[in-house]
């Protein structure tokens, strides 16, 4: 069993960047997408932050 505390598996983080992918691209092209590993100190088991770079400021305006 996983500690409470413990970041979630990469896996877990990698399926997660493939949803915001899939969802982000919906929208512009995307470039790439980033999902942190949260520390240690987070309570939270999931990450709560997702970097997406779109392919210009017009794909991004519509993402935004």
């Amino acid at each position: 069993m996983q500690h409470p505390l413990s970041p979630p598996p990469p896996l877990a983080l990698l399926q997660l960047q493939e949803e915001v992918y899939e969802e982000a691209a919906k929208h512009g092209e995307v470039k790439g997408v980033v999902v942190p590993t949260p520390t240690a100190q987070v309570q939270d088991l999931m990450p709560g932050r997702c970097y997406i770079k779109y392919a210009s400021p017009e794909d991004c305006a519509k993402g935004g």
